[in-house]
């Protein structure tokens, strides 16, 4: 039993060293090893959960997380260790709260703050208290912003705002409190955390001269203790906070200030995504110039990152940037590379969006666009690009081709090398025949687009008489009159429990030695702690409900650290379009100014 209690703490160490090394696969193939081996250390056992709990978690695995985290929640009861108990319950309220399970995350972090009230009053108490209260303020505070996107926008007597303006003054509730404990233990690193959650909170409160004010006090903190990456999210902050104060020449001051420590520590993410804030900014104040220069540098990074929701991005908001700058063949080319990423998304929507677009713009410049049969983009502003041929005639596009949808085979836009001219000349009637042979699902699209604007304004008298109401379709449902009698159906419900149950057990304290004689002697034990056993019995009916959490399956997925305030996902796109959010704002106050029209006044 030595020999094996030996090995397995030998190898556990090793995993813990790979996981402090940020090695988490190798780190958790090792943790792994060692609860095969098995051991009787009911302490090593412990360690070895919690260690594989966090090891999930920051790989994003928060079903395996949840499921360790609860064994080593169960090991501290069993051990009667308090401050285990604390901190295994600040860990399942982290995995809760990152799978959006709230009420449950709320549960455990409240309970990690009696714990470690109750604890002795000791400095290492009193830093399990003030992190018990970081947690409880992350908690409220990511519920009340769950739908963040449509926050600012909301009415201030909609009963959502409401709600989520509850959430979040409680959360600022926690976090002052952990401000002032944090103070008085001079832990000043996670002042400036605090700080910056506080700020957010503000900031979605639209209390924004608040939100600065924290941010700045936050900024001061990251640079006395060189935190770049804090200090990038503070400047970005800052700058969305003068944003929706419309002091836009000061954002695009603090999101210049973003960008360089972005590129200086290698953020590729952030970088991208203070580009993307950067050239919206400066959209705002109508220098067009800069916004092309920085959604280019956008587009170049979403590329590199393999972020096509960005790329797409990039596209619209270049072609919408040279349409300001009324450089129409640019707005063409990107209205086309839009298209076509959109296709290989399978965007079906945005594919006939950007035929639409396209369509329009080849109405409302046909002069510039058109040229002796000759269609003309400018792919110059591409950082990638390069001149493009299309496989139809002009005559055709411009004409009625009923009905026939883009379903064709597509062979697309060929490539052709990259000439002199900053402007593609693309003549159709030097096209060898097997090019002209070619469908172009592109223009395919763009004539259905335009033959439907003549076919919506026809009506055929014929559909009226042909109006049906269609029943409602009956779906099967199970019965228990399946069942010979009743008796057999109470029966096979028995046998299921029973197998599932079975199977429970199997994943009850993995890697504990002689694990059910433990657990008889747990359960023989006068006056042990009854509640252990709820929490068995919630553990394992929990079990089947966290197995259907796919979070851990996204492609992409970018885990930043425990209640980090930075990006969560990859993507070179800002989490909050702040452009969007002022317009949306803006709408909402002409709304509010506008007068109902009564007749009889």
């Amino acid at each position: 039993m030595k020999d094996r209690n030996d090995r397995c703490l030998e190898v556990a160490r090793e995993g813990e060293r790979l996981i402090r090394d940020g090695q988490f696969d190798k780190g958790i193939e090792a943790m792994e090893e060692a609860i095969q081996i098995g051991t009787s250390d009911l302490l090593t056992l412990s360690a070895i959960y919690s260690q594989l709990g966090n090891a999930f978690f920051s790989v994003g695995s928060y079903s395996k997380a949840i499921e360790f985290h609860r064994n080593d929640l169960l090991l501290a009861r069993v051990l009667s260790d308090k401050t285990g108990e604390a901190k295994a319950c600040g860990n399942l309220g982290n995995a809760m709260k990152a799978v959006g399970q709230f009420h449950l995350a709320l549960s455990y972090f409240e309970t990690q703050l009696r714990l470690a009230r109750q604890l002795e009053d000791k400095v290492g108490v009193k830093y399990l208290e003030s992190r018990a209260l970081f947690h409880l303020g992350t908690a409220y505070q990511a519920r009340g912003k769950e739908n963040s996107r449509t926050l600012l926008s909301l009415p201030l007597d909609a009963p959502e705002w409401h709600v989520a303006k509850e959430d979040l003054e409680t959360s600022n509730q926690y976090f002052r409190t952990n401000l002032d404990l944090a103070n008085s233990l001079k832990d000043y690193l996670f002042v400036g955390r605090i700080l910056g959650h506080l700020g957010n909170n503000h900031y979605l409160l639209r209390d924004f001269r608040s939100a600065i004010e924290n941010h700045n006090e936050r900024l001061d903190i990251a640079n006395q203790f060189g935190d770049r990456q804090a200090a990038r999210r503070a400047y970005t902050n800052l700058a969305n906070a003068h944003m929706m104060l419309n002091e836009v020449r000061k954002a695009v001051e603090y999101y210049r200030l973003a960008l360089s420590v972005a590129f200086d520590i290698g953020d590729r993410y952030g970088e991208a995504q203070n580009c993307f804030s950067l050239a919206n900014a400066a959209v705002g104040i109508k220098d067009y110039q800069l916004a092309t220069e920085f959604h280019t540098r956008h587009l170049r990074l979403a590329r590199e990152c393999r972020d096509l929701a960005g790329e797409a991005r990039a596209y619209t908001s270049l072609a919408s940037d040279f349409l300001s700058l009324e450089d129409v063949r640019k707005v063409a080319y990107f209205i086309e590379r839009g298209w076509r990423l959109a296709k290989q998304m399978g965007d079906r929507s945005s594919v006939e969006m950007h035929a639409k677009k396209l369509s329009s713009l080849i109405d409302d410049n046909s002069q510039t666009l058109l040229i002796d049969d000759e269609i003309q983009f400018d792919w110059t502003a591409d950082p990638d690009g390069e001149p493009s041929r299309l496989c139809r005639s002009v005559e055709e596009l411009l004409v009625n081709v009923g009905d026939k949808l883009a379903d064709v085979p597509d062979c697309g836009l060929s490539r052709q090398p990259v000439s002199s001219s900053s402007d593609t000349k693309l003549n159709f009637k030097t096209t060898n025949e097997e090019e002209l042979a070619k469908q172009d699902a592109f223009f395919d699209l763009v004539l259905n687009v335009q033959g439907k604007r003549l076919n919506d304004q026809r009506c055929d008298a014929k559909v009226l008489s042909e109006v049906q109401n269609w029943g409602t379709r009956h779906r099967g449902s199970f019965s228990v009159h399946g069942c010979e009698t009743r008796e057999q159906f109470i029966e096979y419900l028995l046998a299921a429990q029973e197998r599932r149950m079975d199977e429970q057990r199997a994943h009850l304290l993995p890697g504990l030695a002689d694990r059910d004689d433990v657990l008889k002697k747990i359960a023989d034990t006068p006056g042990f702690d009854e509640d252990l056993y709820d929490l068995v019995i919630k553990s394992q009916s929990k079990r089947f409900n966290d197995q259907r959490t796919a979070l851990e399956d996204i492609p992409g997925l970018r885990i930043m650290g425990n209640d980090n305030d930075s990006e969560k996902f990859a993507t070179t796109v800002p989490e909050e379009d702040i452009m969007e959010i002022v317009m949306r704002m803006a709408a909402g106050r002409i709304d509010d100014q506008r007068a109902a029209f009564n007749p009889s006044s």
